[in-house]
């Protein structure tokens, strides 16, 4: 594919355009400036819509497909990854206290293990994702 077409829909791109005429995906190159990224992570985190959705059911029935497609430009239709990984840590780390049992006859201390383990995994998760 030449570098003046769409990844996402291979139709031809005009000149200096930011976005593909067709289906609308952004041309810019998904590495970028720590500042970009960062106004990225904002931007997604509360930007909410369907692509969630689709992401997740993707991600639960055919998690290599997201990944491929992400690789081959055709970014548009999927959440961002972090984006996708900020939601999911959220959640889990909101949910994690809620499901786990009360064995009566523990420690008070129980509660702190499980918020010292939900903050070390959500900040050593991307640290781990840099040696990768």
């Amino acid at each position: 594919m030449s570098a003046a077409s769409c990844s996402n829909c291979h139709k031809p791109l005009p000149g200096q355009a930011d976005f593909c005429p067709a289906c609308g995906q952004s041309v810019k190159a998904i590495t970028r400036p720590w500042r970009d990224a960062l106004g990225e992570l904002v931007t997604e985190l509360f930007d909410f819509d369907g692509r969630m959705f689709v992401s997740l059911r993707l991600l639960l029935t055919r998690p290599g497909f997201l990944s491929y497609e992400y690789i081959n430009g055709r970014r548009l239709s999927y959440t961002s990854p972090i984006r996708m990984y900020l939601v999911i840590s959220l959640a889990f780390f909101f949910v994690l206290p809620m499901i786990l049992p009360d064995v009566p006859g523990t420690s008070p201390s129980h509660e702190v293990s499980v918020d010292q383990y939900s903050q070390a995994m959500f900040l050593l998760l991307p640290i781990f994702a840099l040696f990768w």
